[in-house]
């Protein structure tokens, strides 16, 4: 089984979430996901997501995207680009031919898309990302890194229920209770988010500095409590209490700390298997 969430990076919730069978394509789940979204929105997706068929039905329902390539780029169009060594500009994406043949009735129309290339911070490499957001001077590169930085917010929150919610053992063995679980799981982790939101609120504090495993912690101590207070009194006064708990446990500050991303995939680092 493999599941995908739509996750929102600036709140750190996840918006919706589906389950599939293990050989389903994550972007077949992505495509079914995003219909949540309308335009204005941004999806910011990273190297096992580019394609002509999802870069289409992205923009098809208005929507913008920024999406990291691999050093290659990928594409002829992205490639042929960067071979100069240039590191910013405009290219047309044109639908691969297998794609036409397959699907002679469908209206694939050439893309025109932004191609940036941007130095990571603290190391010798770069990023190649292409987006729909083709104003420079709106959008500098500077900024499309720092927003595509947020994206490690999703592998957070992944980090989080599979370590301290233990979202990969499954107690049922059936359809029906695996996805109770699943739904369970999620929902719980939105309830500790928005109440260390509150946590933050009522106690002047940056939530970016609570700590997530003690605030987790603290809702699982008082959830019960709060369920069974017989006045509503009661009720306040425990959520003030647990409030206070997840205001009081903060990250210790560590610059410079960081770990390499490992790709667990069978098929390979970010294995491209559809077009």
């Amino acid at each position: 089984m493999i599941t995908g969430v739509l996750f929102d990076v600036l709140a750190k919730l996840p918006i919706n979430y589906m389950r599939a069978p293990f050989n389903t394509p994550e972007r077949e789940m992505a495509l079914a996901l995003i219909r949540e979204l309308g335009p204005g929105d941004l999806l910011v997706l990273d190297r096992g997501y580019p394609g002509y068929r999802m870069f289409q039905a992205i923009i098809k329902q208005r929507l913008d995207f920024l999406i990291r390539l691999p050093k290659d780029g990928m594409f002829k169009e992205v490639r042929d680009f960067l071979a100069p060594g240039r590191r910013h500009g405009k290219i047309t994406l044109h639908p691969p031919k297998a794609l036409l043949k397959a699907n002679p009735e469908a209206d694939y129309q050439p893309l025109t898309l932004r191609i940036v290339v941007v130095s990571l911070p603290g190391t010798d490499q770069t990023a190649v990302f292409i987006t729909t957001l083709l104003d420079r001077k709106k959008y500098p590169p500077r900024a499309l890194r720092n927003l595509y930085h947020c994206r490690w917010q999703e592998e957070e929150f992944f980090k989080t229920i599979k370590e301290h919610l233990r979202a990969e053992e499954f107690r049922g063995q059936s359809v029906q209770f695996i996805d109770q679980e699943l739904l369970a799981t999620y929902l719980y982790y939105i309830l500790t988010r928005i109440m260390m939101l509150e946590a933050a609120s009522h106690h002047d504090k940056p939530v970016e500095n609570l700590e997530t495993k003690a605030a987790l912690l603290a809702v699982a101590r008082y959830l019960d409590r709060l369920l069974r207070a017989p006045t509503l009194k009661q009720c306040q006064e425990l959520c003030q209490r647990c409030l206070a708990e997840i205001a009081w446990r903060t990250y210790r500050p560590r610059p410079g700390r960081k770990f390499p991303r490992r790709s667990k995939s069978r098929h390979g680092k970010w294995a491209n298997k559809w077009a």
